[in-house]
């Protein structure tokens, strides 16, 4: 069960019988009791446009052309580092948290194309 107060709409979750959904009304948080987190995973974060840089050891999300850099890095244990590779105190296990952290931090959602076309 995930508490009502991680939830907000945009979050992806896993029902109780096991299919992942989107939240998109304010609404369905009441049912949180239903919800289970979806694991972040290598395969959750490929989905979600995160590359591995196998130099710095990190996972990265790169900004959109025509910005450069990363918007979001983490470790192998999926801690998120700060632009001097210093852990922030961070730890993300799920991909709602991993959402809310982006939205906190870039004022925007997190493109998830692949994710949503995927659903896994």
């Amino acid at each position: 069960m995930i508490p009502k107060n991680e939830l907000r709409t945009g979050n992806w979750v896993t029902k109780n019988f096991g299919a992942n959904i989107k939240l998109i009304e304010g609404s369905q948080i009441d049912e949180s009791e239903h919800f289970l987190p979806i694991i972040l995973s290598d395969e959750v974060l490929l989905l979600c446009g995160f590359s591995f840089n196998d130099y710095f050891k990190l996972w990265q999300k790169a900004r959109k052309l025509p910005q450069a850099g990363t918007e979001l890095e983490m470790d192998m244990a999926y801690n998120v580092r700060d632009f001097g590779n210093r852990y922030i105190g961070v730890k993300l296990t799920s991909l709602h948290q991993l959402q809310n952290l982006f939205f906190m931090l870039r004022g925007t959602e997190m493109e998830m194309k692949a994710f949503e076309a995927n659903n896994i």
